[in-house]
């Protein structure tokens, strides 16, 4: 085992080296965010509607994660996106689309990135 500190000091211990078998998969790169969370604040709210509505209607900033913004699942970023957040939020409608309501990659291929 081989150690070294923040300070440059190191030591060195001697031990033979412990292999294990495995596969190793290489993919591309994943991104991961949580469905209807709009303004990336890790949360789905009544504030993930109002930006989205801000960035259609009043020309503000872009959502960092337009997959995110992307409320229903649709591949576009429209009005029914916010629409389907309030649904949820307010009328128990039923759960937005994977990855929801915990972070995770997009299941579902599509235009849109983050």
């Amino acid at each position: 085992k081989n150690e070294v500190t923040h300070r440059g000091d190191a030591r060195f211990v001697s031990l033979v080296p412990h292999t294990v078998g495995g596969i190793l998969h290489i993919v591309g790169d994943q991104t991961f965010f949580v469905r209807g969370d709009s303004n990336g604040d890790d949360k789905v709210d009544l504030s993930d509607a109002q930006f989205t509505l801000s960035f259609l209607f009043l020309g503000l900033a872009a959502p960092g994660c337009l997959d995110a913004a992307d409320a229903n699942d649709d591949n576009k970023v429209d009005i029914s996106d916010p629409i389907r957040t309030l649904q949820v939020l307010f009328l128990g409608g039923t759960e937005l689309p994977m990855p929801y309501p915990l972070s995770g990659a997009d299941p579902t291929p599509d235009g849109l990135d983050c």
